[in-house]
């Protein structure tokens, strides 16, 4: 889940690391720690945008053969 740091504050993503967490940066963090940095108040959740790509098919071009005439 995208958050963005209101407050720094130091957490644990994995249950074994310690990290700091800087006020004003995005950050991509497992549902656990983000809910927890959001409820207090800590973080705001980051809405992703989706890009939409277009992506063009180019037409194949049939190729007809001249049957030989034997």
């Amino acid at each position: 889940m995208k958050i963005l740091m209101v407050e720094t504050k130091k957490g644990s993503p994995d249950g074994i690391n310690i990290f700091e967490f800087i006020k004003g940066k995005e950050y991509d963090l497992p549902p656990s720690l983000a809910d927890v940095f959001i409820h207090e108040g800590w973080a705001k959740i980051v809405e992703e945008k989706l890009e939409k790509k277009i992506i063009k098919v180019k037409e194949k071009q049939v190729i007809k053969r001249k049957e030989k005439k034997y």
